[in-house]
Order: structure tokens, then C-alpha cells, then sequence
């Protein structure tokens, strides 16, 4: 059966719960499913803390069942919640943890077909910080293995990398990319390649492995672990394409590269976390960065989720460049 004989079959058949969908990642996912993919589920259900919030809002009048997590009850809202629901997102934040646990408890308990724990970003299952790791990723590995014990064959789980955000990382200079200072610092060689993916995409992966997982004839194809990749580019390749665009829009002033030392960036992280971890992992991101481990371009899952771009076209680096004329204005 085709991939657009079993969507077709499945049109307005099920039922998605995104948990977090209110936040800066779960509000794009939940804006894909109320749009591109709506013809497939009857109903798109988002759980937040805040049905008053303006992202709740913003997302009812687009056709969201919009339901309250009571923080008091957390178990019975969220009973409510995802009750026939045949597909669970978790978009939840880490720093709403105590909350994933039971989300799958209940995710289970209600009949879930497909569960996608929260990851989206880094695949830290290659991840090499002995004795340092961040705690979010162990919190993370810790949820998985739970998950995975408890659903056994009866709710898929599937743990999607895709990355760094691509509009996010391009815009915040503590990953490296300051377009106001012309300048770019990365942990290693320039050369080394990274994979960006844009939200939109993550939000439309998560749509076409969600309708071949609830398809038996195609349900087979997808792995417990799905790396994908929207572009894949270097620290060098985003300074020639900037200065492309800079230059075409009649722009003086180059980009400048500066690369840190990766093992003296390595060790001096080991002792900071021996000391006082830091809250955020952007210097864990930006060494990962640097050792490669962030180049999903020879082993990824385009082609399960996306062959041949026939779907949907990626949103590329270039794309976002051109969107942003090469920050010509910082």
C-alpha cells in the first residue's frame, strides 16, 4: 500500500495529544498538524498549564482542543486529556520533567498507539562527556528506558534527533553565529559539518512518522530511533553563504571565523562541572559541534520520512539567509 493510499484510507481517523504545545518547539509541531496534515486526525488536542496563555488561544482559533494539565491532579487532567488519543507528542520542556513519567503512564493506560519521547535535538546517545554529562540528557536517557520497558509492543516509541533548530541556532551567539559582530566562533575545525533542522520540518517528520506508524503495512519501516537532517552545513560554509547574499545585496564588511581549542574547551568544561554545572548545555552543543557527532549527512532518515523531497522541500540554510538578507541589519 502507498504512502498516499494509507493516508487517504486514515483521513480524519485519529487523534493527536501534544503535550507542551504551547511552547517554542510544541506551538510550530501543533501549527503542522492543525495545518499541512489536518486532513488525518479528527482531533488535535494540546495539553497546557494555561489554556488563558496567548499561544493557547492563538492555537484554538486554528482548531485545537486546548486542555488544562492541573498541576493539583495531574494524573486525572491528564486521563481527560488522552483519553483515545492514538498518538502522544511530548514537547514538554526539561525543565517539566516531573511530568513525563506520568504522561506515558497515562498515554498508556488511555490505548496510545505512538508515543514521541522529548528529544529533538542532539542524538546524545553518542554523546561523550564521562563523569560530565549534562543533566538533561540523563534525565532524558533515564525517561527513554522507562518508556521503552513499560510500552513493550504496546505503543511504538519513537525518539527523533534532528539537530540543532535552524532559525534558533542561527540567531543566538552563544552557539556561535554573532551576524552583528560579523564574527563566528566555533569549538574545532571550521570545516566540521552540522546538521540544522527547522521547526517546521521537525513538526512535519513527526506528521509522516506518526501515519506510517499507525499503518501495519508501513508501521514496519520505522525505527525506534529516526536521525534526520534539513541541511548540513559548516561553520565555512555558513560564512560563504552569508557573504553571498551580503554581497548581493550591495553589503561591505566579511565574516570572520575564529575556532577554540576542542580539548582545552573539553577540559575546562569538566572542571566548571565539577564545580557549579552550568544550567544551560551550550557548551556541551558547541563541542559536540566541533567532534562531529552533529553530522547526520551519511546516516539519517530523510528518505523514511521525506524520499526525494516529494512530500515537502526542506528549509535550508541558504533559505534562511536569503529570508534574512544576510542580517544585514545585525
Amino acid at each position: 500500500m502507498s504512502r498516499l493510499t494509507s493516508t487517504h484510507l486514515s483521513r480524519g481517523q485519529y487523534v493527536l495529544a501534544i503535550a507542551g504545545g504551547t511552547g517554542r518547539l510544541g506551538k510550530t509541531i501543533t501549527e503542522v498538524f492543525l495545518t499541512t496534515n489536518r486532513p488525518f486526525f479528527s482531533s488535535v488536542r494540546v495539553l497546557a498549564r494555561d489554556p488563558s496563555s496567548k499561544a493557547a488561544e492563538e492555537l484554538a482559533l486554528k482548531g485545537a482542543i486546548v486542555h488544562r494539565v492541573d498541576m493539583e491532579d495531574i494524573q486525572g487532567s491528564l486521563s481527560a486529556a488522552l483519553q483515545g488519543a492514538d498518538v502522544v507528542v511530548n514537547a514538554l520542556a526539561t525543565s517539566a520533567s516531573e511530568l513525563n513519567d506520568v504522561l506515558v503512564d497515562v498515554a498508556l493506560e488511555s490505548g496510545a498507539r505512538v508515543y514521541f519521547p522529548s528529544e529533538f535535538g542532539v542524538d546524545h546517545r553518542l554523546n561523550d562527556f564521562p563523569g560530565f554529562e549534562h543533566s538533561d540528557w540523563l534525565k532524558k536517557r533515564a525517561h527513554e528506558v522507562r518508556v521503552r520497558e513499560r510500552a513493550g509492543n504496546k505503543m511504538k516509541v519513537i525518539s527523533v534527533y534532528c539537530g540543532l533548530f535552524l532559525q534558533e541556532t542561527m540567531s543566538f551567539p552563544g552557539l556561535g553565529f554573532d551576524h552583528r559582530n560579523l564574527t563566528y566562533t566555533c569549538i574545532g575545525p571550521a570545516t566540521q559539518r552540522i546538521t540544522f533542522t527547522s521547526k517546521e520540518d521537525i513538526g512535519k517528520t513527526l506528521a509522516e512518522l506518526a501515519l506510517l506508524s499507525l499503518s501495519p503495512p508501513s508501521a514496519e519501516r520505522v525505527p525506534d530511533h529516526v536521525r534526520v537532517a534539513g541541511d548540513v552545513k559548516s561553520f565555512e560554509d555558513v560564512r560563504d553563504i552569508v557573504r553571498g547574499i551580503r554581497q548581493e545585496c550591495g553589503v561591505n564588511g566579511d565574516v570572520m571565523i575564529h575556532s577554540e581549542d576542542l580539548e582545552l574547551t573539553r577540559e575546562a568544561l569538566r572542571d566548571e562541572m565539577s564545580k557549579q554545572p552550568p544550567l544551560k548545555p551550550a557548551t556541551f552543543v558547541r563541542i559536540i559541534m566541533g567532534e562531529g557527532r552533529l553530522d547526520f549527512s551519511d546516516n539519517n532518515h530523510n528518505e523514511i520520512v521525506n524520499p526525494g523531497q516529494q512530500f515537502w522541500k526542506w528549509h535550508t540554510v541558504d533559505d534562511l539567509v536569503k529570508e534574512m538578507k544576510g542580517w544585514i541589519d545585525g
